[in-house]
């Protein structure tokens, strides 16, 4: 089982850096490492994320504002 776990960080670990190569290398050729489609996508992912925490505060004020305080 140890081997097993183990093993997979290896193939983490290894893919990890073969991205940070490729990456480092694109950009040093002055090439961009996202395609436009995966620009898109980090944009939308951004937005949907700052929507949720948006909502989220919104619906801790709602919940704290209900929420009975208590005493003590």
């Amino acid at each position: 089982m140890v081997v097993l776990v183990l093993g997979m960080l290896v193939c983490v670990a290894t893919g990890g850096v073969v991205l940070g190569y490729v990456a480092r290398e694109a950009r040093r050729d002055s090439r961009e490492f996202w395609t436009p489609e995966g620009e898109q996508f980090i944009a939308d992912a951004r937005r949907r994320g700052d929507d949720l925490l948006h909502r989220g505060d919104q619906l801790r004020q709602r919940v704290g504002a209900a929420a009975p305080r208590r005493k003590g």
